[in-house]
């Protein structure tokens, strides 16, 4: 296993280990929300292609595993929450493996609008559990600010290969996400509080430097395309270099 991989990984069995439930599960559960619809739409540029498909597997098994470590036991509230996070998991994992181009030539609007409510319905419920959950690494704001980053970045990425799906426009398709259809000033937005977080990391001459650098080199490469949508879309490229700068966020919050 790559570096790259198993970054995110020991984030997280760390963190579940620690708390049970924790503010960086909920920030890994939202990853993996918006990388599974990208996923699913990567399903639909690729044609039904089995490689995306298989992806796609992968990523819902890495966000199952992850659920089965959410074990609530002393907090009603919080363990009421997780379970309604796992029931609706179960009609999320449907919705996600409905994409049906491989019968049709196409995917189904149904079926586009099916798993844009259950990523609404499951981020709403995330967020909900966020501020049920202990709160953590309030003395390193630098640290929660990178994995709050790491989410932005997942759903910038998610919204940009919706649009890429819709060459027709969106227009009686349920996007849920009210800045679906503002890719170029989420994405425009999202790279200022980069920069300014690797300026702030390097007039504290903080431990991660490195990494988050190269997240910023990354999203300079992809930055145009993401702000110029309409005249230059390249979603296979912007979904490789989004799990670059990712993993490089990720890497980055570790060494926090």
């Amino acid at each position: 296993m790559s570096f790259r991989w198993l970054v995110p990984f020991l984030l997280l069995f760390q963190g579940s280990l620690a708390w049970g439930v924790t503010q960086d599960d909920v920030y890994a559960m939202k990853r993996h929300v918006y990388h599974i619809v990208s996923a699913f739409h990567i399903i639909t540029l690729e044609a039904g292609d089995q490689p995306a498909i298989d992806r796609l597997d992968e990523k819902l098994g890495d966000a199952e595993a992850l659920l089965e470590t959410l074990v609530v036991k002393d907090d009603a509230v919080l363990a009421e929450e997780v379970q309604a996070l796992k029931t609706l998991w179960l009609r999320f994992k449907e919705h996600a493996l409905a994409n049906d181009i491989q019968d049709n030539g196409y995917t189904n609007a149904y079926a586009i609008v099916d798993i844009n409510k259950s990523r609404d319905e499951m981020v709403a419920l995330l967020d909900e559990i966020e501020t049920t959950v202990p709160a953590q690494n309030e003395e390193d704001p630098l640290r929660i600010r990178l994995l709050q980053l790491s989410v932005e970045m997942e759903q910038l990425t998610m919204a940009y290969l919706l649009l890429s799906t819709m060459v027709g426009g969106t227009e009686g398709i349920y996007t849920g996400d009210d800045n679906v259809e503002s890719t170029d000033a989420m994405a425009a937005a999202f790279g200022q509080r980069l920069r300014t977080l690797i300026v702030q990391s390097r007039d504290s001459n903080t431990i991660g430097n490195e990494a988050l650098e190269k997240a910023g080199k990354f999203w300079r490469y992809i930055e145009p395309s993401m702000i110029n949508f309409n005249t230059n879309s390249v979603p296979t490229i912007v979904a490789m270099y989004n799990d670059r700068i990712v993993s490089n966020l990720l890497g980055a919050a570790t060494l926090q």
